[in-house]
C-alpha cells in the first residue's frame, strides 16, 4: 500500500456526493462509472459508493479498497481541483487493481476531461 487516504482526500459530506452527481459531468468505462466536477483551488478529492444491488459487503469492501489503491497509485495522473464519485459497474467484480488504475487515468486524461467556464 502506497501512502493514506487521509480526510482532506476525501469526499465526505453528502451534500458534497449530491453536488457532483447534479452538477458533474459523467465517465462511464467498463468497470466504473465517475462523476466529476472541478473545485478551484482544491486537491483532488475521491468518493466512492456503492450500492447494495453490486454485492455483499465483502464483494462491496473488496472494489472500495481496489479503487483506493488504485488511487493512491495514480493521484499524480489525475488532474488538480476535481471532485470525484465514483460507482462501480458489474464487470468491476472481476477487475484487478491494476484493470481500475488504467481505466481512471483514461477516464480523467487531459481529451477526456475539461473544466467547464462558468461566464
Amino acid at each position: 500500500m502506497i501512502g493514506k487516504f487521509p480526510k482532506s482526500a476525501r469526499l465526505l459530506l453528502r451534500k458534497e456526493y449530491q453536488k457532483v452527481y447534479r452538477e458533474g459531468v459523467r465517465h462511464v468505462g467498463k468497470y466504473i462509472v465517475a462523476d466529476s466536477i472541478f473545485k478551484e483551488g482544491s486537491n483532488t478529492r475521491l468518493g466512492i459508493t456503492t450500492s447494495r444491488k453490486y454485492g455483499n459487503a465483502v464483494v462491496r469492501n473488496r472494489f472500495r479498497r481496489i479503487l483506493r489503491e488504485a488511487y493512491r497509485q495514480n493521484i499524480e495522473f489525475l488532474p488538480r481541483g476535481m471532485m470525484i464519485n465514483i460507482r462501480p459497474r458489474i464487470y468491476a467484480k472481476r477487475a484487478k487493481t491494476n484493470d481500475i488504475a488504467k481505466e481512471l487515468i483514461t477516464l480523467f486524461s487531459d481529451k477526456n476531461c475539461k473544466p467547464k467556464n462558468h461566464n
